[in-house]
C-alpha cells in the first residue's frame, strides 16, 4: 500500500533485506527505472533473482549478497522489511543513502517494538511520518528532510512523462533569461494535483527547459473551505489586485461579473486579453505565496449567471445598506460545511435590484464594519473574515 502510493516513475529505489524480490519487483513495475535490492541470505539473493527473471525485471532490478547498505546508490525510496533490532541500527546509513526528500518505508515491525521505530522516525532527519498497520505487523514510511525549492513553476500534468518534465514558454524564458537557471540548478514544479516535484534542470533553452523530476511531496497549504470571489468588474487595476492579493490568501475560484455600476465595459477583444492576464496573475500569486492549486479565473458574467455557478455553496452578498447581519456576526452563527460565495459588488455597489436577486439565489446580505470599503478592499476583508472563522470553528 504504501510502495503504490510513493513509487513514482523514474525513481531510483533500493530495497534492503529484499528476501523474494516481491518489493523490488513491485518498485519496478509501478515505474522505478533502477532498483538495487540486497539480502545476506544466499538463498534468498538466488530466490529474488529467479523471481526478478520471472517477472521480467531483469534490466530494472539488480540483487546482491551482501549486509546493510553500505554499497547502496543515492536513492528517491528505500525499502526494509526487516527487524525492529536491525532498522534501529541502519537508520543513520539509510538516512546517508537517500536523497533530501526522499523516502524510506520500513515494515515487518512487531506491534510490540514499533515504539522505539516511531520514536526515531521522530527524530531529525526525518518528517512527514505516515504508520501502517494490520494483523499484529506495522510498517513506517518518513520523509528525509525536504528543502523548499527557491523557484516553483505550475506546469500542465501532460508536460510530465517517463519520469522528466517539460517547461516551457514563458516560464522557460524566464528560466533561461530572468533568473538564469542552469543545468543541475533545482526548482520545484506543481502539476495542480496538491504534489510538488522537487527537479533538477538537465537543458535550458530560450522556448523549452527540460528537468528530470525527483521526489515529492503533498501540500497542506490549502484552506478547507473553498472561496469563490463573485468580483464584479471595476475600473483601473483593482480587479488585479483583488485576484493577486486573494489568490496569497487562499480565494479557490474568481467568478467576474458585469453588474449596473461596473464602470468597466470590454468587448471582446479586450475580454480575452483581460482574462488571458488575470489567469497570468492568479497562476504568478500563487507561485510567490506557495500555493498548490492555481484558482480558476473565470469570466466575464451576468450576476445571473454568476449566481447559478455557486449554488449550493453559503452565498454572502456584501451590502453595507441595510445588511441585518455583519459578516462576524455571520460567521459566529455556525460555519458552513459547504463553499463560501463572496459577492462584491463595483465601486458604487450593488442595486437593489441585484441585491434582491442575490436574495433569491439564497444569499445572505451582510456588512463587513461601519466604514465604507473600496471594492478591492471588501473582497480581501471577506475572505480574511472567512478563513479566520474557519480556523476558530476548527479550534
Amino acid at each position: 500500500e504504501l510502495l503504490e502510493k510513493l513509487v513514482q516513475p523514474g525513481m531510483v529505489v533500493a530495497d534492503i533485506g529484499t528476501g523474494s524480490g516481491i518489493l523490488a519487483i513491485t518498485a519496478a513495475k509501478l515505474g522505478a527505472i533502477s532498483v538495487w535490492a540486497v539480502d545476506n541470505d544466499p538463498v534468498a539473493v538466488l530466490t529474488a533473482k529467479g523471481n526478478v527473471a520471472r517477472n521480467g525485471v531483469e534490466r530494472l532490478v539488480s540483487v546482491h549478497l551482501a549486509d546493510g547498505c553500505e554499497d547502496a546508490p543515492e536513492c528517491d525510496l528505500l525499502v526494509a522489511n526487516i527487524t525492529a533490532e536491525v532498522i534501529e541500527n541502519l537508520l543513520p546509513d539509510f538516512a546517508r543513502c537517500i536523497r533530501r526528500g526522499g523516502w524510506l518505508v520500513v515494515s515487518g515491525i512487531v506491534q510490540e517494538r514499533s515504539g522505539r521505530i516511531r520514536s526515531a522516525l521522530q527524530q531529525t532527519p526525518w518528517n512527514h511520518l505516515q504508520h501502517r498497520e494490520r494483523g499484529g505487523w506495522c510498517a513506517f514510511a518518513a520523509r528525509r528532510g525536504w528543502i523548499v525549492p527557491k523557484h516553483r513553476f505550475f506546469v500542465p500534468a501532460e508536460q510530465f512523462s517517463n519520469g522528466i518534465v517539460r517547461i516551457l514558454g514563458e516560464d522557460a524564458r524566464q528560466i533561461r533569461v530572468v533568473l538564469r537557471l542552469q543545468p543541475g540548478d533545482e526548482v520545484g514544479v506543481l502539476d495542480g494535483s496538491g504534489k510538488e516535484y522537487h527537479c533538477v534542470l538537465e537543458s535550458v533553452r530560450k522556448d523549452e527547459t527540460v528537468a528530470r523530476v525527483g521526489n515529492w511531496l503533498d501540500l497542506d497549504v490549502e484552506p478547507m473551505v473553498h472561496i469563490t470571489v463573485v468580483q464584479s468588474l471595476a475600473k483601473g487595476e483593482k480587479i488585479e489586485q483583488v485576484i493577486q492579493h486573494g489568490t496569497e490568501i487562499g480565494v479557490s475560484r474568481f467568478l467576474l461579473v458585469q453588474t449596473e455600476r461596473s464602470v468597466m465595459r470590454l468587448d471582446k477583444e479586450r475580454e480575452r486579453a483581460r482574462m488571458e492576464r488575470w489567469r497570468k496573475i492568479a497562476k504568478e500569486a500563487a507561485e510567490q505565496a506557495h500555493r498548490a492549486r492555481i484558482p480558476a479565473v473565470d469570466g466575464i458574467l451576468s450576476l445571473q449567471e454568476a449566481l447559478q455557478r455557486v449554488a449550493g455553496a453559503s452565498i454572502l452578498a456584501l451590502h453595507p445598506d441595510g445588511a441585518a447581519l455583519s459578516l462576524a456576526e455571520w460567521l459566529r452563527s455556525g460555519f458552513p460545511d459547504a463553499g463560501v460565495a463572496v459577492i462584491v459588488g463595483p465601486e458604487g455597489g450593488l442595486t437593489n435590484e441585484e441585491v434582491l436577486l442575490c436574495q433569491e439565489h439564497g444569499a445572505t446580505t451582510v456588512s463587513l464594519m461601519p466604514r465604507i470599503l473600496r471594492t478591492e478592499t471588501a473582497a480581501l476583508v471577506a475572505v480574511s473574515q472567512v478563513l479566520v472563522g474557519q480556523y476558530i470553528h476548527l479550534g
